[in-house]
């Protein structure tokens, strides 16, 4: 319909849809969610579902909020904070991306972002992103398990100019502890139990 000229039909569409949308506002997510049942097909695939609605958004409302709270899940929901399930979904994924930063105005930030532990008792760095290094600069701060003692530690992020930043974080550890409760916002803790059997 949009290709077509037909922005009342395709708005109509867009709406119907957005009525099975959900979202999280305490971490600003939004996200349409497939059926459990069937998630073997490519038409049940959370990643490509998402990335085509993305496109849906950037096509008739790119400034409008939601479109960036799609683009929020889908960072979220990458394997390992690296990448998604498959070439396919990183694809589509990438081409929706792409689409909105043009559509949105986001291909010219220009901003420092400022990143603590601890008010930079554990450590602190400094990035600068522009229009110029916004795909290629180093936008990595890591620390190992020695360098953080147990108890509660905080993270502060301070971005100082204009575009918009989008910031992911992933821990990985060891526990010995028996029993391991499920908890937290997006973070969830599973755990089984596998029972090694010789074969004779």
């Amino acid at each position: 319909y949009h290709k077509s000229g037909n922005l009342g039909k395709a708005t109509t569409l867009l709406e119907n849809i957005e009525q099975y949308l959900k979202q999280d506002d305490e971490v600003q997510l939004a996200w349409l969610e497939t059926p459990s049942k069937g998630w073997w097909r490519w038409f049940n695939n959370d990643i490509e579902t998402n990335a085509w609605f993305l496109q849906c958004y950037t096509a008739l409302k790119p400034k409008a909020e939601k479109p960036r709270r799609l683009v929020k899940w889908l960072l979220t929901n990458r394997r390992h904070g690296h990448y998604w399930h498959s070439t396919r979904d990183t694809a589509l994924t990438v081409n929706a991306f792409s689409q909105y930063l043009k559509a949105s105005g986001e291909l010219a930030p220009d901003y420092e972002l400022e990143v603590a532990i601890d008010n930079g008792a554990l450590g602190k760095k400094t990035f600068k992103v522009n229009s110029k290094n916004m795909f290629f600069f180093d936008n990595i701060f890591e620390i190992s398990g020695e360098e953080v003692g147990p108890g509660d530690h905080t993270i502060s992020i301070i971005k100082r100019g204009k575009g918009s930043a989008y910031i992911s974080s992933i821990i990985s550890f060891f526990t010995k502890e028996e029993d391991i409760k499920g908890a937290g916002l997006e973070l969830r803790v599973t755990r089984n139990y596998y029972k090694l059997v010789p074969k004779v």
